[in-house]
């Protein structure tokens, strides 16, 4: 039977009690629904929802009792973009062991039906439609097309009740005196009965007989349709109750605390309009429904104290942490871990990747994370303060919907361009916990350049911050961040609960060979790749070759000589393996580290947040993301006889004696009104933190960026020598004021000169929305524009999960 166009099916009787528009909001909304490929969700050897969308077979279909679907699996798209069986469906599946298994238990599956059904019998109401619980009741094999594939009947649960899924014409009375008892037959060859599936034959349906699904002569399998016997027999599971209804209880209430466990960091099913959402805000609810549903819930996440990050199985004192990283024990292996040493009451364990970069971990302990303004008070201020984080919005993926990352995340600074386009504040808008973090990574970050084997190296102080937060069990897949205009530097720091993180070589890099099956020219191989001598011989070959046919005819040599193979293509196991604990900092230093490297992420416990910090170059941002300053006039002599009016950014520093006066009178003059207040404060541009916040300590000093020393440099005047000293007054971190607002990158730089006798004077600009080309260099920390190599962009991203940051 030819499938109905949607437009013209009838309309539905009525509307699903549950309903999305998104695949992952259908996800992770539904307990019962966590499948975001394939139709069946199966969990623990049963199957608890199954989703009859496109991509079926022609035979499969849906009315007001059955649903009748071919198992998931063995399909790949030709060709024309057709979806055909390329491989076998065997019994010993997960999903047809669980079907069966749920037949035994007698465990019913919550069905729903996608948009793209060919089968559906009316139009569309959404995507996807919960049509409510069902028994499955038969599973058997068929042949199509020369391949084995498996099906699946499913019967609805209460038959009593009307199907909103189709019309009132197609609401027949099937289930009362027109019940009809199932047909079986036995098979002549291997004596096994089969069920009468289809009206034109019985057909045997022991895949190991002789005579499995010989349809008799002049008989195609197009042709044939289900019997009634088949569709109209009722199974009986006297007794039994469904589990729960499809449209789960509401579990947030206004104003309450909840944690960031896997339940909380979840979608939920709108209390009004019964659509699925995923969760997108920190602290709120709010249905996404089009349609005008007005459903607002505030739900903040449930502070954690510093205390309780405590492992009581490993112990942080005030001495240098024990530290929980592991490496790659091979011979052959590229990374060389360096002695750790003690700075400035960090252990600071270093491991060199050959010819590709350096990997330092400055692991924290009590005494550190208690300094004031440090990890301890970011971490409080960070889940206290609402500063915007969001889930942000995805490109398209293969996935029906909108699509969001998984983590929370906020721009902070220069504007940072990957593919998840996240909205950029200005520092001066955002909470002093980013400000005081951006300090304390210039600060680590400055030193792993200062110490590192390249001496003509310096660093760039960070003008950008990426803010994320993590719920329970949120992970960031392979990844690397290598976008264009950023600096060889990225440091990132971690508050809260535990988290891993592991680096490893990228696959094409790793075997010299990409997906496609094509040698990698572009790059040579690097030490730790598979056979590393051998094809840095051959990729000589290519040295000279401009020609891009030649170069192509090269690498296919090269292949054969080498015998490189995509068959089974070979990942490159996790090299490093590092713990991140509450304070600690990780530095990623060269652009060989971030071209030829990937590293992952996985929050361990219930909540996280990561700060990262990058140089990036203005020069390489779009230019409506270009930084656009409020310009001064400022006047240049050169010589004696000639005057050069410029423009560019004019920013009145403050000195550390100031910040600490002013956080003083700051700090003294807060009120703490949002104490006992469940929802989360409003972030306010510039707003110092509560007494909550500070939890009673005095010259909470974080500044917010480094603050300006005498010599006007940009950086705190500090001696970083590597001793075993705890943080003190006589030793100190970087100051970290709270109350200086002037956005590093907008700083003077005495180091800059336009002459040999520079005299500023006021005056108006001519445009104050368009940075000059002097602007941009004067914020970007040079008289000219930095050269960045080109860094290639992940190969493999799994959208639904990455984002190319720590």
């Amino acid at each position: 039977m030819a499938p109905v166009a949607p437009e013209d099916r009838p309309e539905c009787q009525g509307r699903p009690e549950v309903w999305a528009n998104s695949r992952q909001a259908l996800c992770e909304s539904l307990p019962y629904y966590q499948s975001y490929q394939g139709g069946g969700y199966t969990y623990q050897n049963h199957c608890y929802g199954f989703l009859v969308d496109g991509h079926g077979h022609f035979r499969d279909m849906v009315n007001a009792s059955v649903v009748i679907t071919r198992a998931g699996g063995g399909l790949k798209r030709d060709i024309s973009g057709k979806m055909v069986a390329t491989r076998e469906q065997h019994e010993e599946s997960a999903q047809c062991k669980a079907v069966q298994k749920n037949i035994f238990h007698k465990k019913p599956v919550v069905m729903i039906l996608g948009e793209g059904h060919s089968g559906a019998p009316c139009k569309p109401i959404a995507p996807y439609c919960i049509l409510g619980w069902f028994k499955p009741t038969h599973v058997w094999i068929e042949k199509d097309e020369g391949h084995f594939f498996y099906k699946y009947r499913f019967e609805k649960y209460d038959l009593a009740e009307s199907s909103w899924w189709v019309s009132k014409e197609q609401q027949p009375s099937l289930f009362g005196k027109d019940v009809l008892p199932a047909e079986t037959s036995t098979c002549a060859s291997c004596h096994r009965s089969s069920p009468k599936i289809y009206a034109e034959t019985w057909i045997c349906l022991n895949e190991h007989c002789q005579d499995f699904w010989k349809l008799g002569r002049g008989l195609k399998a197009e042709k044939l349709t289900y019997g009634r016997s088949f569709l109209r027999q009722s199974t009986s599971w006297l007794g039994w109750k469904v589990p729960h209804p499809v449209k789960l209880d509401f579990a947030f209430d206004e104003g309450k605390f909840y944690d960031t466990s896997i339940g909380s960091r979840k979608g939920f099913v709108c209390p009004q309009c019964s659509m699925c959402n995923s969760r997108t805000l920190w602290s709120r609810l709010v249905c996404t429904n089009a349609a005008g549903c007005s459903f607002r819930r505030n739900v903040p996440p449930k502070p954690v104290q510093p205390e309780s990050l405590a492992d009581p199985n490993r112990l942080i004192g005030n001495g240098h942490a024990d530290p929980m990283n592991t490496m790659d024990k091979d011979k052959d292996s590229p990374v060389i871990e360096r002695p750790p040493q003690p700075i400035r009451g960090y252990r600071v364990h270093t491991y060199d990747f050959a010819e590709c970069g350096r990997l330092v971990h400055f692991i924290s302990n009590k005494t550190i994370n208690a300094i004031d303004g440090g990890a301890n008070d970011m971490f409080r201020e960070m889940q206290e303060v609402d500063v915007g984080l969001e889930r942000r919005k995805m490109p398209s993926t293969k996935m029906k919907g909108d699509n969001y990352t998984n983590q929370f995340s906020l721009n902070f600074g220069v504007h940072y361009e990957y593919y998840v386009d996240v909205p950029t504040r200005s520092f001066e808008e955002s909470c002093q916990a980013v400000r005081a973090a951006r300090t304390l990574l210039n600060w680590a970050g400055n030193d792993v350049v200062r110490n590192s084997d390249d001496d003509s190296e310096h660093f760039k102080e960070f003008n950008e911050l990426l803010a994320l937060g993590y719920f329970e069990k949120q992970k960031m897949n392979y990844h690397d961040d290598g976008e264009h205009g950023l600096g060889p530097t990225i440091a990132t720091l971690s508050l809260g609960y535990p988290a891993s993180m592991s680096l490893r070589m990228k696959a094409k890099y790793y075997t010299g060979m990409s997906k496609t099956g094509s040698y990698v020219t572009k790059a040579p191989p690097v030490p730790g790749c598979l056979k590393y001598e051998q094809r840095k011989v051959a990729h000589a070959r290519l040295d000279g070759v401009e020609n891009a046919t030649e170069r192509q005819k090269i690498g296919e040599k090269i292949i054969r000589d080498l015998q490189l193979t995509t068959k089974k293509r070979t990942t490159c196991p996790p090299l490093v393996n590092l713990t991140l604990r509450h304070g600690d900092i990780v530095i990623m230093h060269g652009f060989n580290l971030q071209k030829y490297y990937e590293h992952a992420v996985e929050s361990q416990e219930t909540i996280r947040f990561a700060l990262t910090c990058r140089y990036v170059d203005p020069f390489s941002l779009k230019p409506e993301h270009r930084p656009k300053p409020a310009t001064a006039t400022t006047t240049h002599r050169q010589g004696a006889d000639s005057n050069i009016t410029q423009q560019h950014s004019v920013v009145q520093t403050v000195t550390n004696s100031d910040n600490l006066a002013k956080d003083s009178e700051t700090i003294n003059s807060v009120s703490d009104t949002n104490a006992d207040a469940p929802a989360m404060v409003p972030y306010t541009p510039n707003q110092p933190m509560s007494p909550t916040i500070l939890s009673g300590s005095a010259g909470f000093t974080v500044s917010s960026g480094i603050v300006s020393p005498p010599d006007n440099t940009g950086m705190v005047p500090m001696e970083l020598d590597h001793d075993s000293a705890l943080p003190d007054s006589s030793n100190p971190l970087p100051a970290l004021n709270m109350t200086d607002t002037t956005p590093m990158d907008l700083r003077e730089d005495s180091s800059i000169s336009h002459g040999q006798d520079n005299t500023e004077t006021s005056g108006a600009t001519s445009d104050p929305t368009t940075a000059t080309e002097l602007d941009l260099e004067i914020m970007s920390g040079s008289s000219q524009s930095s050269e960045l190599s080109e860094i290639e962009c992940p190969e493999d991203v799994d959208l639904s999960v990455l984002d190319p940051v720590n």
